[in-house]
């Protein structure tokens, strides 16, 4: 989500917002994080879940280890999470997923100089608490006095965790002070998705590669410092029965986890309402039409700089609504240029995230691949995995995951082959 002074510019299932009305009886299933260290830094692994509308994760904050389920976000840039005596506000049960107790951990130090922490959304969704300082493990992986926001009152449902570029005035990120104090080696974030309803993994400081297909590709970050948002160029074609039908133009998308649905120019509504023969739903926002059958026929493809992402219709969000189909999509008219590559699509779409250099890779996402890790290098020594050639390679361990260095690389290939 697009964190904007004290707005964020939102999606929304249903509306132009981030955020929609949780249904009732939203539940949210606790995802367990977990950590891989080695020998020296290494990789941190976030497990994700999704629940509706979000993707989520653990938290352990404070001496005192409290857990906090927050959203993972890469339109965003802060953490903040529930204080334990928080106001719920608009009929919100913003203590669900979790809360801390400022007072009962002796690590916590309130950071009276940043003021009041305020957040307020599109969707008329508001946050308001203090910026404050303690220990935030994911899963094991511990950064010491990380600055975040304590929500004392609040109209949201549940707190973020934010991986965008932080604002100039800001200047530190959890990823950035993962890298700071030595657990990894790159300000640098890989992401997987995967298919729907399954939990997926986002790697911090390394790339799996048994999670895409064929090779990364490099694209440049359209990055701005007073509004830095992972958004960088593409074009989408779709095709309908083998036949390209919008071959599009080439506009900004920014990669939003944070956005449940995706938001294409406007001109792809007029594309899909003709080829299936339906007509947009300004209550459900999406393409309504007869049958759900009809999207068999139906392909997204996103190009980057020449690497094309094969997105099927049916991969997208889609369902029933009486006794017709609807395809979730929500449009933007050219002239607001705010276009987002929402939860729907970035499940096709393996990303890696290079926080430092502003700089994004991308290749098709693989859902059957195992795992094969790789631990980034520094910065400044090489760039991230499509140019891999000396990037550390990682053994598997029952204690963990251990780097491993070329030259053991190289023995353990001359013994495999029988040459020592």
């Amino acid at each position: 989500m697009q964190l904007t002074i004290l707005a964020l510019l939102s999606v929304a299932y249903g509306a132009a917002i981030k955020y929609n009305p949780y249904p009732v009886g939203y539940l949210s299933l606790k995802p367990i994080a977990d950590v891989k260290l080695g020998s020296s830094k290494d990789a941190v692994t976030m497990n994700i879940t999704p629940q509706e509308q979000l993707f989520y994760t653990n938290l352990d904050i404070g001496s005192n280890h409290e857990q906090v389920t927050v959203a993972v976000d890469t339109g965003s840039e802060y953490l903040w999470v529930m204080d334990n005596n928080v106001v719920c506000e608009n009929g919100a049960n913003c203590q669900a997923h979790g809360t801390f107790a400022t007072s009962n951990s002796n690590s916590f130090a309130r950071d009276e100089e940043r003021g009041d922490f305020q957040v307020a959304y599109l969707s008329g969704k508001k946050t308001q608490g203090i910026w404050g300082k303690d220990d935030v493990s994911v899963g094991g992986a511990m950064v010491h006095g990380f600055e975040f926001g304590v929500a004392q009152s609040t109209s949201s449902k549940v707190g973020i965790i934010g991986l965008n570029f932080p604002r100039k005035d800001q200047g530190y990120s959890f990823p950035k002070q993962l890298r700071d104090q030595g657990i990894i080696s790159r300000n640098a974030y890989s992401v997987f998705l995967n298919e729907k309803k399954a939990a997926g993994t986002i790697f911090f400081g390394a790339v799996d590669h048994g999670k895409y297909h064929d090779q990364l590709v490099t694209v440049p970050v359209d990055y701005d410092e007073n509004f830095p948002r992972i958004k960088v160029n593409g074009r989408i074609d779709v095709n309908h029965n083998g036949n390209s039908v919008d071959a599009g133009t080439e506009v900004g998308y920014i990669m939003d986890t944070g956005s449940t649905r995706s938001r294409l120019p406007a001109s792809y509504m007029d594309t899909l309402k003709q080829v299936l023969n339906g007509w947009y739903d300004e209550t459900w926002h999406g393409i309504s039409f007869d049958s759900c059958s009809q999207l068999d026929s139906l392909t997204f493809y996103v190009n980057f700089y020449g690497k094309t992402i094969v997105i099927p219709a049916k991969a997208l969000d889609y369902g029933k609504e009486g006794d017709r189909c609807l395809l979730q999509l929500n449009f933007q008219s050219p002239d607001k240029d705010l276009f987002i590559l929402g939860m729907d699509v970035l499940r096709s779409i393996y990303f890696l995230v290079d926080l430092d250099d502003h700089e994004v890779q991308v290749a098709q996402a693989r859902y059957d691949g195992g795992e094969n890790i790789e631990v980034f290098q520094p910065a400044g020594l090489e760039r991230l995995a499509s140019h891999n050639k000396n990037l550390k390679a990682v053994e598997q361990s029952n204690s963990g995951v251990a780097l491993v260095s070329p030259v053991k690389l190289m023995i353990m290939g001359l013994i495999l082959f029988g040459l020592l």
